[in-house]
């Protein structure tokens, strides 16, 4: 595989990558980022090159890890000769925003959730790559597997049914724990009380399929305590309650029909 890289972006993503690529032996040549600054802070912690002049990117392959909406224009203001290949690291975008304007074009995507002041060990975390042809996959997948232990391959359509399934197992939950937290704080309780509680929801979603260990009052039918919940609920949280204790209700009596 080619050692020498440069990274697009120095965002959450990048805060990660950047340490691991390193860890694994390969040469970042620069970091790039339209205004420079990011990429100046990411780049000096690692005593690598930042630039914010793309055309300085020569490297064998070229990792846009930016946010979704600027993958197409980073990758149409690419020039690069037949042999390097430019990736993308994104869970919802297609392989053909890439291959419009370049042959070698593949996809190296964490499913993960990244924060830019906390660094991730991707070694356990599922990559999934794509690649525009057999070579370009070839030195994809050995990248992947330079950085993790699980790798898979999904095409651009699965990506994005598993980049959707992420989004409601990981951010919406995230917003049902903010939501809980306001509830909370409204009533002057404090938030570490459900955290045992999240934990074990968590490991036994891990060790078990989700719609075998749903519970509660909706699973229950339990109208009074449904109803009590609701009398102190109002806005929005009253209409979210609402609407997901209906999708509950309608899901297991659909499964208990079948």
């Amino acid at each position: 595989m080619h050692n020498n890289l440069s990274i697009i972006g120095a965002g959450n993503l990048a805060n990660s990558l950047v340490p691991s690529l390193l860890k694994a032996g390969l040469q970042i040549d620069f970091i790039y980022s339209k205004n420079g600054q990011s990429a100046h802070q990411l780049a000096k912690k690692y005593r690598i090159k930042a630039t914010s002049d793309i055309k300085k990117i020569k490297s064998d392959i070229i990792i846009i890890a930016t946010t979704d909406s600027s993958i197409k224009t980073v990758s149409e203001s690419l020039q690069l000769s037949k042999d390097q290949i430019v990736l993308h690291t994104a869970g919802s975008i297609s392989i053909n925003v890439l291959t419009q304007s370049h042959k070698n074009a593949g996809v190296l995507y964490p499913l993960q959730t990244f924060t830019r002041n906390k660094e991730v060990d991707l070694k356990n975390v599922p990559f999934c790559i794509e690649a525009s042809n057999k070579n370009t996959y070839s030195q994809v997948k050995e990248l992947a597997e330079l950085l993790s232990n699980n790798i898979t391959e999904l095409t651009s359509e699965q990506r994005l049914a598993l980049h959707t399934a992420a989004v409601f197992t990981n951010n919406f939950t995230n917003l049902m724990y903010t939501i809980g937290n306001d509830i909370l704080t409204s009533h002057n309780i404090d938030f570490n009380l459900l955290r045992p509680l999240i934990s074990e929801t968590a490991k036994k979603a891990i060790s078990n399929q989700p719609e075998k260990i749903q519970t509660g009052p909706a699973l229950r039918d339990d109208i009074k305590t449904i109803q009590a919940h609701k009398d102190m609920l109002k806005g929005e949280q009253l209409e979210m309650y609402e609407l997901l204790t209906k999708w509950i209700k309608n899901r297991h009596r659909d499964m208990d029909k079948a």
